[in-house]
């Protein structure tokens, strides 16, 4: 079988939901955080989408995240969550 990068397992003991979508602010207007509310039958999360961050070096200071830039809309998946290179959770992810 050819994987084309997704989950394959012949045995799972617990489902698992992955989500893809797109976060609109209501009423369009700009915020730096948005939560939305996701369900599947009886089992439900909230999800708190920010807007982009960027890491400054510091200067000879540690390095530090900025505050959340703000946002309308915001692509929910991998490539917009936490992780990157090194982190195995989602080393597709920013961060």
């Amino acid at each position: 079988m050819r994987s084309n990068g997704g989950d394959f397992a012949d045995f799972k003991l617990n489902a698992e939901v992955m989500l893809r979508g797109t976060c609109h602010t209501p009423g369009n207007k700009a915020v730096k955080e948005c939560r939305i509310r996701f369900t599947v039958g009886a089992w439900s999360k909230i999800l708190r989408i920010f807007g982009r961050r960027v890491w400054s070096d510091g200067f000879g200071r540690p390095p530090a995240m900025s505050e959340p830039l703000l946002f309308t809309e915001m692509p929910l998946g991998f490539a917009n969550a936490f992780g990157g290179p090194g982190y195995a959770q989602n080393p597709s992810g920013k961060g």
